[in-house]
């Protein structure tokens, strides 16, 4: 049995800056992520509708699109009784919205996906039937994408 699941969470840019300074991600985030019953290919879907409901909720606050995959101890991750979050995720099965009330390290932080429309300065629309492409980039690109986001907006 798996001890640890994915999250992913859209970041703002001070929690962006915040987390390529201080190494941490504030206490008290909330996302979406795979219910802990799946293997396999649907856990593979549920991860990328995971990702993509993150992104919309960032589109929906009207933050750039930084989403946050966190590999964390199934212990630090509730379920998120957010009304909102709760109506994002119920047309896509097997996604729960998540809530995590600790402090995240780095070291947790397995990807950073950016909206490669958001570098472009393109407004997405979070009703859109296509998927929002995501770059990925590599926790140690952090101070990387934060400049990218700076420049951006």
């Amino acid at each position: 049995m798996a001890t640890t699941t994915r999250s992913y969470v859209a970041l703002t840019l001070e929690q962006a800056q915040s987390l390529a300074d201080t190494r941490f991600l504030g206490a008290s985030v909330s996302g979406f992520g795979p219910t802990p019953d799946l293997d396999g290919a649907e856990l593979e879907e549920a991860e990328f509708a995971s990702t993509q409901l993150a992104a919309r909720a960032a589109i929906k606050r009207g933050m750039p699109v930084l989403v946050a995959a966190l590999e964390l101890p199934l212990a630090l991750v509730q379920a998120d009784n957010d009304a909102a979050s709760a109506s994002l995720a119920s047309d896509s099965a097997g996604v729960r919205p998540v809530q995590v009330n600790e402090r995240v390290a780095l070291s947790r932080v397995a990807a950073l996906h950016l909206a490669d429309d958001t570098l472009e300065g393109v407004t997405l629309q979070a009703d859109a039937a296509e998927a929002i492409d995501l770059s990925w980039y590599d926790t140690t690109e952090i101070h990387h994408v934060v400049q990218l986001l700076t420049a951006s907006h």
